[in-house]
């Protein structure tokens, strides 16, 4: 999802530009995986806030967003992510601030820690729970190439 004008500028470009990411510390394109937006975006909340609802909002100004579809056929593999959002908004909101002392704990803070700061390659997304809300993380940027589609984002949720 992205503004139209921002839609205009990749066009331009000729590439989906990279994003910051502060907890990867480093650059990439952000993207959701269509089933997992419609199945498990919208049934999570974060304070309150359904997720689906927080990213439209975030990437969108004043309506006038659109979805891109990318085909990822041709992308390199070995740079495709994946980041599990419930761990991430966890650690947004301060819950890997304290290490714990329990080492069966401390492993498993360490494993989500390393989760959030590089993400899990994607090729082993069938070891993950789908029913968890996932973000895909591509650390380059993507040719307009790869645009399969574009649609308003109203015609999208009226998909869904």
């Amino acid at each position: 999802m992205t503004t139209k004008e921002n839609y205009r500028n990749i066009l331009c470009d000729g590439a989906i530009k990279q994003n910051y990411d502060r907890i990867l510390n480093k650059q990439a394109v952000f993207t959701v995986e269509q089933k997992n937006f419609i199945n498990q975006w919208s049934k999570t909340s974060v304070n309150n806030e359904n997720l689906r609802d927080m990213l439209i909002e975030h990437t969108s100004s004043g309506g006038d967003s659109v979805v891109l579809k990318i085909s990822t056929k041709n992308l390199d593999l070995k740079k495709l992510f994946i980041r599990n959002q419930n761990k991430f908004f966890n650690y947004k909101n301060g819950k890997y601030d304290k290490l714990p002392k329990n080492p069966a704990k401390f492993f498993e803070f360490v494993i989500d820690a390393l989760h959030l700061r590089y993400g899990t390659p994607a090729a082993i997304k069938k070891f993950f729970n789908k029913n968890k809300p996932y973000e895909y993380i591509y650390k380059d940027k993507i040719d307009t190439q790869e645009i399969d589609s574009i649609i308003s984002l109203d015609e999208f949720l009226g998909k869904i």
